[in-house]
């Protein structure tokens, strides 16, 4: 994420800094993407291991600590939602083709 790579499997951007809280009451270190820059938020993100109609957004996303570090933020967590959500309607049994959800998340005006 911090190269700022796009996934073909996006489902929201990000582009809010790593903030990186390593001492407790000490400032935070931020680690940034280039600028005018996104990074992409691939579906697999909020699938949830072995729960084919269950799906993660937000603080609950699966991300390594550095990524986590930027996502956590609201407005990405907006973003996630907003695809949890749509994901979550086109599940019926198994996991939906990507390709489907972003789809619908275009034609609701999202930005993948």
């Amino acid at each position: 994420m911090l190269s700022a790579r796009k996934r073909e499997d996006s489902i929201a951007r990000g582009a809010w800094p790593c903030e990186m809280h390593k001492e407790l009451n000490e400032a935070a270190e931020y680690l940034y993407i280039p600028d005018g820059e996104y990074y992409s938020i691939p579906l697999r993100c909020l699938a949830v291991k072995d729960i084919d109609n269950l799906w993660s957004a937000g603080r609950t996303i699966s991300a390594d600590p550095v990524a986590f570090a930027s996502i956590r933020v609201m407005g990405i967590g907006f973003a996630t939602g907003h695809a949890a959500g749509v994901v979550a309607a086109f599940t019926k049994g198994k996991r939906p083709e990507y390709t489907l959800v972003q789809e619908e998340l275009l034609k609701q005006n999202a930005r993948i």
